[in-house]
């Protein structure tokens, strides 16, 4: 009887941790909250960086041939996310935040 106890116990916990870490991506997913409302909730450590040079590309992905959002020019702010940097085509891209909210990534290089 002691066995059940402990194994339902155990059950118990790892379902509630299953749903501690599936809710918050459904919520951002079905559109419940923005991405900017989850980054505050979540509390990601952001560092606000200064765009260098005008016309760097921000991007839906990491690389060069995926979809731009727009353009930065030289002296616009941005959030630089705490996720891991991607290397790829030549640069290493880092994920960002704009002003209204919206995410993507823009080459480090072109970032103080």
């Amino acid at each position: 009887m002691k066995n059940m106890k402990i194994k339902k116990y155990y059950i118990g916990i790892v379902v509630l941790l299953m749903v501690m870490c599936v809710l918050p991506v459904k919520e951002i997913n079905a559109g419940n909250i923005s991405e900017k409302q989850y980054i505050e909730e979540m509390k990601v450590p952001v560092k606000e960086k200064t765009v260098t040079a005008n016309q760097v590309c921000f991007r839906r992905e990491p690389g060069l041939n995926n979809t731009t959002f727009g353009h930065f020019k030289a002296g616009d702010k941005v959030l630089q996310l705490n996720t891991s940097p991607v290397y790829r085509d030549g640069y290493t891209w880092v994920q960002v935040q704009r002003f209204d909210g919206k995410t993507g990534w823009v080459a480090s290089v072109y970032l103080r």
